[in-house]
């Protein structure tokens, strides 16, 4: 047999563990010591061990005070933009995409109307597509003669050039006519104006 408290290997008469001193009782001699180990405490199942409770997403409250100053700031942002375009516009920045905004009635009217060569599309449409970045100015010249000039870059036999062509319009019967042309700064005869009528209109014969 052994000693219960330090398993010291004792005589079947010993009535003291000579190690630790410990005295053995008579129920204590009739116990067989093992080195086997019971297992005192069960396993947990599934049901014991606690579970942390389930978290579900919530969408944070907004404040109202903080909606009215995106709003504000949103706000601000808008009219700031709004600014920049139609200063961009007037000076020519955005090109053509907001030019029908700003257009006095004899640019519309050049723009809106056709010619009697090319009826098959308008004057304004024919010359945006054709010149880069296309710009319409009216004004009055020597006489007291109406014009409206459009004016922007275009290739011309393989080269990038300016061009600038000018037509005269009639207020009072509301007609307009071509008057001139210049490539690079230099006035065009009436054969490379038609040459240039052409490359213009090329897509829509």
């Amino acid at each position: 047999m052994f000693c219960i408290k330090c398993g010291f290997a004792l005589t079947n008469d010993a009535v003291f563990c000579p190690k630790c001193g410990v005295a053995v009782s008579q129920a204590e001699t009739d116990e067989v010591y093992t080195d086997s180990v019971e297992i005192i405490v069960p396993p947990k199942t599934a049901d014991s061990i606690p579970l942390p409770e389930r978290s579900y997403y919530t969408e944070p409250q907004r404040k109202s005070g903080s909606t009215k100053v995106i709003l504000t700031a949103l706000g601000g942002v808008a009219v700031l933009v709004i600014g920049v375009i139609l200063i961009t516009s007037v000076l020519g920045g955005f090109g053509n995409f907001f030019s029908g905004i700003f257009d006095d009635q004899y640019v519309k009217m050049v723009k809106t109307g056709t010619l009697s060569g090319y009826p098959n599309k308008t004057v304004g449409k024919a010359f945006d597509d054709f010149l880069s970045n296309a710009k319409w100015e009216s004004g009055v010249g020597e006489g007291g003669i109406r014009f409206v000039n459009v004016r922007g870059k275009a290739m011309l036999m393989g080269e990038k050039v300016d061009v600038v062509v000018q037509f005269t319009v009639d207020s009072d019967n509301k007609t307009f006519e071509y008057r001139a042309c210049e490539i690079n700064g230099v006035p065009q005869s009436n054969l490379m104006a038609l040459g240039l009528f052409e490359a213009v209109y090329m897509n829509y014969l």
